[in-house]
């Protein structure tokens, strides 16, 4: 499939005329193994066709966004770490055992392809207007 599915959530409730103008600011983006997505990229909302994209931040891995038979995971790459985010797996060790270390904020997710993927490209401006 190389279109949006209308039939997944955020995109099910989409009217005929939302989902005809969110499909003319939409492109497809091949990632090949390995590929990291570029600062510029991060400008997008993704949806992901084929494959799995990796998104970690600093030396974490924090989730894998995958196409199944059943949905295609989507991300909005625009989104970055704020004080609201789980804190890292790492641990140190004190004085009562072991503690999470908090995430530095300062740092951009970054979004790395597991394996060959295809994705859809949003153009952010789209997702905006309909998010309103």
């Amino acid at each position: 499939m190389t279109r949006l599915d209308f039939t997944q959530p955020p995109f099910d409730v989409l009217s005929t005329n939302e989902r005809e103008s969110l499909k003319k600011q939409t492109r497809i983006r091949y990632l090949a193994k390995d590929e990291v997505l570029s600062a510029e990229d991060n400008n997008y909302f993704y949806v992901v066709l084929k494959g799995c994209v990796q998104q970690s931040l600093g030396n974490e891995d924090l989730h894998d966004y995958a196409a199944t038979n059943y949905s295609n995971d989507w991300f909005d790459a625009r989104k970055q770490p704020t004080e609201d985010a789980p804190l890292s797996p790492n641990h140190t060790e004190n004085d009562n055992g072991f503690q999470l270390q908090p995430i530095n904020f300062s740092q951009n997710y970054r979004y790395q392809a597991v394996e060959d993927s295809l994705l859809l490209q949003v153009n952010p401006e789209a997702m905006d207007k309909l998010s309103v």
